[in-house]
């Protein structure tokens, strides 16, 4: 139900329902914003959907996860040394 009223939102105002689905003003925020002033209205409405539809919230856990592990084991390879 909240997909759906986020791709309502997304015809009339896309950074706007991309930056509540990512819960924050990511680099997806960021290149929607850019997409829709620049005059590619149309075409920021397409990102804000495949954003929606595509990009969840659970991947990005995933992804931050893997990156601080890999953060962490490099700096104590990095003080140990």
């Amino acid at each position: 139900m909240a997909d759906i009223l986020l791709i309502i939102l997304a015809i009339f105002i896309p950074p706007l329902a991309v930056f509540l689905h990512q819960n924050a003003c990511n680099s997806q925020v960021l290149i929607n914003l850019v997409l829709t002033i620049v005059g590619f209205y149309v075409i920021g409405i397409i990102h804000a959907f495949w954003v929606i539809t595509n990009y969840s919230n659970k991947t990005m856990s995933k992804f931050l996860i893997k990156l601080s592990r890999t953060y962490n084991r490099r700096f104590h390879e990095f003080r140990n040394t």
